[in-house]
């Protein structure tokens, strides 16, 4: 094990060696090499610095933050409570896995013309149903939670997905977000967003999602 995988993984969460320590009174032998943790240690170590277990065994740091494709337009380093929301995303999303490929994943472009996804979503996908009375049959979780920093997240993989909301966003915005979010699973893509129905943005795969999400949002 990497003693810097550990530094890493305490210094992207915001904690200092003091206040680590306080819980885990043999860090600074752990990120010097002196000491090594046991397993319920790693366990209990990935959860209070909310990176997946199996990380803590990277032979180095990873270079991100976080592992979805940051489409804010202010990127900002993730603090605790956007962190803590993404780790407790990707547990449940684990626990969620469909024994089947979701096969919407990753099955649009960005290139391609955003009525034209729009239109095949609504008649291929949803049945011309409404978005949120299919999501959950189409295996993807939709959740709110308390962060800063951004407005929704979504993350997935070839056989599971999730969206998460920020709680204290208007009605309309949650539902425009979600929308935006599985815009995102289209594209075969784990996304960060700041992004409200208010301002439509300018980078090009934003603004694709913000266009699919207000048509599939609409009747």
């Amino acid at each position: 094990m990497n003693p810097k995988v550990i530094k890493w993984a305490r210094e992207r969460a915001g904690y200092s060696l003091e206040e680590m320590q306080k819980r885990f009174p043999k860090i600074r032998a752990w990120e010097t090499g002196r000491s090594k943790p046991d397993i319920d240690e790693l366990e209990r170590y990935a959860k209070a610095t909310f990176i997946p277990f199996g990380l803590l065994f990277a032979p180095k740091p990873p270079s991100y933050d976080i592992p979805l494709t940051d489409l804010r337009e202010n990127k900002v380093k993730p603090k605790r409570p956007l962190l803590k929301a993404i780790y407790e995303a990707l547990t449940e999303m684990g626990k969620h896995k469909q024994s089947w490929p979701l096969s919407f994943v990753n099955s649009a472009l960005s290139s391609y013309p955003p009525v034209d996804v729009i239109a095949k979503t609504k008649r291929d996908v949803f049945y011309h149903l409404s978005m949120k009375e299919r999501l959950p049959e189409l295996g993807v979780i939709v959740k709110e939670a308390d962060f800063g920093q951004a407005t929704a997240f979504s993350l997935c993989g070839d056989m599971e997905a999730i969206i998460v909301v920020k709680r204290s966003l208007s009605c309309n915005n949650k539902d425009f977000l979600i929308g935006f979010g599985f815009a995102s699973l289209l594209l075969g893509k784990s996304i960060l967003t700041d992004a409200v129905l208010e301002k439509k943005p300018k980078a090009r795969i934003a603004k694709w999602c913000y266009e699919v999400a207000e048509g599939l949002c609409s009747n």
